[in-house]
């Protein structure tokens, strides 16, 4: 698929991409701090897209986008992303029912959403964010 991509969209590949794929090793060293922790990462909005359907990061994002469900959310997360130097915790946006986090690291950010159940309806939600009013919604 990732080949197909290339040969499909050829001008999105001519251009040098924000995030190089060897961000990649950086990103498996987040994981592991993460889960040390027991909460357990994954990949998330676009980042999911890049690594399904073109093996790799999508040349044009601007950032990593990573999730961790809500039951193994803990505030040693903040705590420890705090003071990390490595990957430090720059912003938290959202309320408790759609918090998102913004880690800064080697240079790229990386954004974690907490993924929260809606009741019984076997749905699950992460807040997201209208560019255009610069609104947030669940």
């Amino acid at each position: 698929m990732a080949a197909k991509m290339r040969r499909d969209y050829p001008k999105l590949y001519s251009v040098r991409p924000t995030i190089r794929d060897s961000y990649a090793s950086n990103l498996a060293d987040y994981t592991e701090l993460l889960v040390k922790m027991r909460i357990t990462p994954m990949l998330s909005g676009g980042t999911l897209l890049g690594w399904y359907r073109e093996c790799g990061f999508i040349p044009h994002t601007k950032d990593v986008d990573t999730a961790v469900l809500i039951e193994e959310y803990t505030d040693k997360l903040v705590e420890t992303l705090r003071y990390n130097r490595r990957f430090w915790l720059t912003r938290i946006t959202g309320k408790p029912d759609r918090l998102k986090f913004t880690i800064a690291s080697n240079g790229q950010m990386i954004d974690l959403f907490i993924v929260y159940h809606n009741g019984t309806d076997g749905l699950d939600y992460t807040c997201g964010l209208d560019i255009g009013s610069r609104t947030k919604h669940r």
